[in-house]
């Protein structure tokens, strides 16, 4: 008898020690807010929630399905994605699919308040086990959901015997723009158009870096493009970022391997997918002490192969404007390879003012400066344009406060912005105010810029040291920025030199304007303010909409008419905004004008160039 209890035991504690891992499938939120805008936030919501959970809970006791297996299970028992899909629903889903747990959830958002409501259902007894509404800022989504993944973390820890804890992700916060780029991305993935997925998720990557989010769904997303995309530059793209996956465990077999790559047409071209595809090798055989420090050669440089990589990655991730990324792995290579005489050879992989850029502590950094962006344009057009002195100071008193503010890379002084075949140039704020300082700036006035430009002598525009422009040292020298300026008033460049001013005021002039507002709308699109670009651009449209001729036939920057300029630039902001009606009907407009809507989408969908 004593045996069989001991036998009885044993078997208890062998299905206790194989217990089965419990099943969660987490549901995309409902939008309960009467708003299609919102539609796609609840697939946003049950995404970065899986993220979490899957990321900090022990999977071998508790299995979170992915939205994709969750898809295709909803659509197998063709079952509405969220719609009136209530607790008893959930149980029943739960039943059919083997699942052990289902959270069903809803979003509503009104008046810049979000908020989260959700059930966490046990299948098994039908009960409610969590019932939570949270509420508070939408710019504050992120600290609602992890609020909420902690209540569903707990929960399931206790009923499943285990600890566990939630990470904060290091942003807590993110504008609504960039949350509903994530949540359209989303969708677009959820619809299979991956190339419009690719257009919002790449968009984002680079406005919110923070955002943690991001890199697995576009890890997702390069993972389908091979097969469903038809685009070539996509295809391109997902082979580079899976390429890790088949380099070599033996250390010279995989240095040929990333050779062969760098040797190759993708190489150099995109930037950003190099440094990760690099960083996955890296990442892959970090432990690896021999594959690590395999010698190897190349261009001239004797050391091992993890130095060769780390410096490669630090490299690209800088040309990427990844700097954060590019330091972390410059230090690891210094540190892990300080004998190393690749730095020597070919220089240090980042460049020393991107440091100290890295260490501005400015959180909104964009929202401080585009501004002055916006006023450079503006600046151009109604002040160097018009060559009238007075207009040209007021103009320098509004750009003077940048000097107060922390050096900004803004985008390069000879920037442009392509519009169809055309390139539109979009001009560095530093350099107008420059030029204007020269033109009828005061001794004090060029007193604080020269203590300015001193400062950050070292720090570049467009590959320039600040100190060796020569707008900066009192010299014009022929200017870009004056030969385009020159042009408004039928004036030259010497017409300048000579301080051979005009009383003209072009604060009325219509052309002035169209070139100003769609310069701004351009300027606005650069550093991803696509809210604000979009209402420019729709204010012009209903303003000038009635008057047929003029929209049609009146043609500004380099002979492109203001309607094709509108379409081309609005179509970015729609398709970055979800806003999918507007994209269909400018698509529209744009084949009867004659015009590729897919050509100039792809346009935009590169990394880097």
């Amino acid at each position: 008898m004593k045996l069989i209890y001991i036998n009885l035991l044993l078997i208890v504690l062998s299905i206790n020690g194989f217990a089965q891992t419990s099943k969660v499938a987490i549901l995309d939120f409902e939008n309960t807010s009467g708003k299609t805008e919102y539609d796609a936030l609840g697939k946003a919501i049950s995404s970065m929630l899986i993220s979490d959970l899957t990321n900090n809970i022990d999977s071998k006791k508790i299995e979170f399905y992915e939205r994709s297996q969750l898809n295709k299970l909803l659509d197998e028992q063709k079952l509405q994605k969220s719609k009136n899909f209530d607790a008893k629903t959930a149980v029943n889903f739960g039943k059919l699919s083997g699942v052990n747990y289902v959270l069903v959830g809803s979003v509503f958002v009104m008046d810049k308040i979000c908020n989260l409501s959700s059930k966490l259902v046990d299948v098994q007894t039908s009960k409610i086990l969590i019932s939570k509404e949270i509420n508070g800022k939408i710019e504050d989504c992120l600290k609602l959901k992890t609020q909420l993944a902690h209540l569903i973390s707990n929960e399931l820890s206790s009923k499943n015997g285990i600890t566990c804890e939630i990470k904060s992700e290091g942003q807590i916060s993110i504008s609504k723009n960039s949350l509903l780029l994530y949540a359209n991305g989303i969708n677009f993935m959820d619809k299979g158009e991956i190339d419009s997925a690719n257009v919002l998720l790449t968009e984002l990557k680079y406005t919110e870096k923070e955002f943690l989010f991001t890199e697995s769904q576009l890890i997702q997303l390069y993972e389908n493009a091979s097969k469903m995309s038809a685009n070539n530059s996509l295809r391109q793209k997902a082979y580079i970022l899976n390429l890790h996956k088949r380099i070599s465990n033996n250390p010279a077999e995989a240095w040929q391997q990333i050779e062969t790559f760098w040797n190759g047409p993708l190489d150099e071209k995109y930037p950003y997918l190099e440094y990760l595809f690099l960083k996955n090798v890296f990442e892959m055989f970090k432990k690896d002490t021999l594959w690590l420090n395999h010698p190897v050669s190349r261009h001239g440089v004797n050391t091992v192969l993890g130095d060769m990589i780390l410096f490669s990655i630090s490299n690209h991730a800088s040309m990427a404007q990844e700097i954060q990324t590019a330091i972390y792995y410059n230090e690891l290579r210094v540190k892990k390879f300080p004998s190393s005489e690749i730095s020597i050879i070919w220089g240090e992989p980042i460049d020393p003012s991107k440091y100290r850029l890295a260490l501005i502590e400015n959180p909104n950094k964009d929202t401080m400066f585009y501004p002055f962006l916006l006023l450079a344009q503006e600046a151009i057009i109604n002040g160097l344009g018009s060559r009238n002195e007075a207009i040209m100071k007021g103009y320098l008193a509004s750009l003077e406060p940048i000097l107060d503010k922390p050096f900004h890379e803004f985008i390069s002084s000879e920037y442009y912005f392509p519009i169809l075949d055309k390139k539109i140039p979009i001009f560095n704020p530093y350099n107008v105010l420059g030029t204007l300082l020269i033109l009828v700036g005061n001794d004090a006035q060029k007193l604080k810029a020269e203590k300015f430009y001193k400062l950050n002598s070292d720090k570049k525009i467009n590959e320039e040291k600040l100190s060796e422009i020569s707008l900066f040292k009192g010299k014009l020298e022929n200017s870009m920025l004056l030969k385009n300026a020159a042009i408004w008033n039928g004036s030259s460049f010497n017409d300048y030199e000579s301080r051979n001013w005009t009383k003209s005021d072009f604060s009325k002039n219509i052309i002035a304007i169209l070139h100003v507002v769609t310069l701004q709308a351009m300027c606005l699109q650069t550093v991803n303010k696509h809210v604000e670009s979009y209402e420019i651009l729709k204010t012009l449209h209903s303003t000038l909409s009635n008057d047929v001729s003029f929209w049609v036939e009146t043609e500004i920057w380099q002979g492109i008419s203001l309607q094709k300029i509108y379409y081309t630039l609005q179509l970015k902001n729609c398709i970055s905004l979800g806003k999918m009606d507007d994209v269909k009907f400018i698509s529209r407009q744009m084949q009867l004008l004659g015009l590729d809507p897919n050509e100039y989408v792809n346009l935009h969908t590169e990394f880097y160039d």
